[in-house]
């Protein structure tokens, strides 16, 4: 029951803050993970202040939140960059010449 509770806050969460930050980041790439993780950390803060609203959420619940985007933005950057790298038949952006 949880889940159908949480999931469609998460994709909300993804489509308004996630969507917009890689579509803008993106011609910076190849970011470096601990980039990644800070932007991910930034981007979690907002939705610990959404789901506390009308109060301030407490440092703790911050912390939590940032974390949460910090491992996601990671997860996904991983993913998205093996993408890329496969994805790539001269072999230019996986470090090795053709």
């Amino acid at each position: 029951m949880t889940f159908l509770f949480i999931f469609p806050q998460s994709v909300a969460a993804v489509v308004v803050l996630g969507l917009p930050t890689f579509l803008v980041l993106r011609r910076y790439a190849p970011w470096r993970w601990w980039g990644v993780l800070v932007v991910g950390f930034i981007l979690g803060l907002p939705v610990a202040v959404a789901i506390y609203l009308p109060a301030a959420p407490a440092l703790r619940s911050c912390l939590y939140y940032g974390l949460i985007g910090a491992a996601s933005a990671l997860t996904f950057w991983l993913i998205w960059r093996q993408g890329s790298v496969s994805s790539d038949p001269d072999g230019v952006n996986s470090g090795t010449t053709p």
